[in-house]
């Protein structure tokens, strides 16, 4: 009895131990990969297995990753489970639609074109129960000669504001795939969200929406509207030189004058000596220099001809070709100026005011 007792507990567990998964290393050196890359609000993620050439150079493409030759049989574009694209946003994979959510890649590679597939099956073991009425999307892709690559590598190689380049490359070969993004429809979604939210209750987030609305006039969101009663929402809950200034903004590209001209007067009053300096220095950055000269006079009449003061009225009046007052304020900033640094832009902008462009 006690020996039927003993052998039940030792089945026991020995189940339990075989019920458990082990964590083991991959195969070979098929290391384990995460690339991450975010373009503005959207996430990409590719997860892979990393195969090596392993003194196979040469018999890679067209032998261990066949050709399609007739009979397309998609490769995992990696090893072991499925090559993984997981985005948080809806994306265009060059330039064709593709909707946020994880994806298998799969590829059928030819001799001078190949197939990339973005699978609904993210969790199958390679491709061996590849199905194509799974597919979410297929593009096609030219492959490209390449430096050569050991290990099989996914790597952005460019990136921007609104777009990025992934480029998958092993031995020597690689492919391009161009992943573009709405970045204003999805900013502005967001904006939206969140202001909807413990963002935007309550008079303690009037930073928020005086943001939001200078988000999306400095963005050209096209919601100018929308952002203006952001503007005036902020102001309700805290009059402010950022949500007088947006407001400006947001009235003068409306062509509401009047209305611009309004609140542009109630943002000088309410702005600070740096508030004032910085607005006159985006302005002429935006090629406006009356008005931007208008915000450094407003500040001497607020604050005297202090160091910023006097700096910002010499840009202004350069901006303006006014080379006389320019000389003249830039030499008082100079005399006021502490730091060497200080000292040696001053010296280099009143040396401009000699030159034909300056």
């Amino acid at each position: 009895m006690k020996r039927l007792l003993l052998f039940s507990l030792l089945l026991f567990l020995s189940l339990e131990i075989w019920g458990q998964a082990l964590r083991l290393p991959p195969s070979a050196n098929n290391q384990r990969s995460t690339l991450i890359q975010s373009i503005g609000l959207v996430e990409i993620q590719i997860d892979y297995n990393s195969p090596d050439v392993d003194g196979r150079e040469g018999q890679i493409w067209g032998k261990l990753v066949p050709y399609n030759e007739g009979k397309p049989f998609p490769w995992r574009a990696g090893a072991n489970e499925n090559t993984v694209f997981s985005f948080t946003h809806d994306v265009q994979i060059n330039g064709q639609d593709l909707k946020a959510g994880k994806y298998g890649f799969h590829i059928i590679p030819d001799e001078k074109e190949w197939t990339l597939i973005f699978s609904k099956n993210s969790t199958s073991w390679g491709s061996f129960s590849y199905n194509e009425a799974e597919d979410a999307l297929r593009i096609k892709a030219i492959p490209q000669s390449g430096t050569f690559t050991e290990y099989l590598t996914y790597n952005f190689t460019a990136k921007a504001s609104d777009h990025a380049i992934v480029e998958l490359a092993w031995e020597n070969k690689k492919i391009e795939i161009k992943i573009d993004t709405d970045q204003r429809e999805i900013m502005l979604a967001s904006l939206r969200e969140d202001l909807k939210g413990a963002a935007g209750a309550g008079p303690t987030t009037w930073k928020n929406w005086a943001d939001a609305a200078s988000y999306s006039l400095n963005y050209d969101l096209g919601n100018d509207e929308e952002a203006l009663k952001w503007a005036n929402r902020s102001i309700i809950f805290n009059p402010s030189f950022r949500g007088y200034i947006t407001k400006y903004g947001l009235h003068d590209k409306l062509n509401q004058k009047e209305k611009a001209t309004q609140a542009w007067n109630q943002a000088l009053v309410l702005g600070s000596n740096e508030d004032l300096y910085r607005l006159g220095r985006g302005l002429i950055a935006r090629g406006n220099p009356e008005k931007a000269l208008e915000a450094f006079l407003m500040n001497k009449e607020k604050f005297g001809e202090i160091w910023p003061v006097n700096l910002g009225l010499g840009r202004g009046y350069t901006a303006v070709n006014d080379k006389k007052n320019a000389k003249k304020y830039l030499e008082k900033a100079l005399a006021q100026a502490k730091s060497q640094r200080q000292k040696t832009l001053i010296k280099t902008l009143i040396e401009n005011l000699s030159t034909e462009n300056n």
